[in-house]
């Protein structure tokens, strides 16, 4: 199996606007560092829910009888092959094709609309401690955050890792 992205993300679920607002910021000096905080949190909101939040592409080249997970391209929005295959019942669901193929998979939400607003509010929050403590992060001292009731905004939208 080979997976390679032919259509990478286009932005970022949150807006640096949205960011500064949540942050209750007027100027724009630091617009550089809420825009590296928003992809770091988009970042863990995909690894923690094994979901990909904006609309991409990838093709994923498989062997005739070859089992694949979908699980890293989840949520699917669609398969596109001219080879058959079966999708098992299982969740995530694993895909086998009947001969060797080229299978076009279109995956995450959407746009930026189309992403859960519990995953917004959990990256806005998650932005916000990252800003606030932003010295002792650059210090050297990183700041674990306990997970708290954030952390389960996210829960409803965690595909299980088997």
């Amino acid at each position: 199996m080979k997976l390679t992205r032919t259509v990478a993300p286009m932005g970022e679920p949150l807006s640096v606007e949205e960011v500064k607002l949540h942050l209750r910021l007027d100027t724009d000096e630091d617009d550089a560092l809420i825009a590296a905080l928003t992809s770091v949190a988009r970042e863990q909101a995909e690894h923690q829910t094994g979901l990909l939040l904006m609309a991409q592409t990838w093709v994923l080249e498989v062997t005739a009888g070859e089992q694949v997970s979908l699980a890293k391209m989840l949520p699917v929005q669609d398969l596109q092959t001219t080879v058959p295959y079966l999708l098992d019942g299982n969740w995530p669901p694993t895909l086998t094709a009947e001969q060797d193929a080229q299978i076009t998979v279109r995956c995450g939400f959407g746009t930026a609309e189309d992403v859960p607003p519990s995953i917004k509010q959990w990256m806005l929050l998650q932005i916000g401690g990252w800003y606030e403590h932003r010295e002792a992060i650059v210090a050297g001292n990183p700041v674990a955050l306990p997970r708290t009731a954030v952390d389960a905004l996210l829960d409803a939208w965690t595909v299980p890792r088997c």
